[in-house]
């Protein structure tokens, strides 16, 4: 019986169905109507950017949708960035989602503290629209292969069918 053949050079899309990741991945947006705009007019031919304006919206948003990355501006919180940070990393329906905060430039000593409570990434005002730009997109690229890879361990790769870890 010939050995199996690995081609190391074949791409993910080549070894997942077309049908698993065709949907646009989701970005939350947590930021006042100005910075939500500029978010948009960035990404929003790439990925599906969706605005809200305070924490209670917030929360309703993520529990109706399965967004892969988080970004909260400072400027619309009554609250702390890191108080709103640990609160989603607390909540089981969006423990896992990846946060950046952009914090204001006064807010320096959060910084650390941002990252401490669960975000992966935290900037300072004032950002360069492209720097942010390229921060998301790493983000939204990882997040794209840990989808892949939750479908590809699900998966049979002959059959394309559900194997026994959906039967668990």
């Amino acid at each position: 019986m010939p050995a199996p053949v690995c081609n190391i050079n074949e791409s993910m899309p080549d070894l997942f169905p077309e049908k698993v990741y065709s949907a646009k991945l989701q970005v939350l947006v947590f930021a006042s109507l100005a910075q939500s705009q500029t978010i948009k007019r960035i990404l929003g031919s790439v990925y599906e950017v969706v605005v809200v304006e305070n924490s209670d919206e917030l929360i309703n948003t993520i529990n109706e949708n399965d967004f892969s990355l988080i970004v909260i501006y400072s400027q619309p919180l009554g609250e702390s960035v890191i108080d709103c940070v640990k609160q989603l990393k607390i909540n089981p329906f969006c423990c896992d989602i990846p946060i950046i905060t952009v914090l204001a430039e006064h807010a320096r000593a959060e910084e650390f503290a941002s990252i401490q409570a669960g975000a992966i990434d935290c900037l300072i005002m004032p950002i360069k629209p492209i720097i942010l730009s390229a921060k998301i997109q790493n983000h939204m690229a990882l997040a794209e292969r840990i989808k892949q890879l939750e479908v590809a361990s699900c998966t049979d790769g002959l059959t394309g069918l559900h194997n026994r870890t959906q039967l668990e």
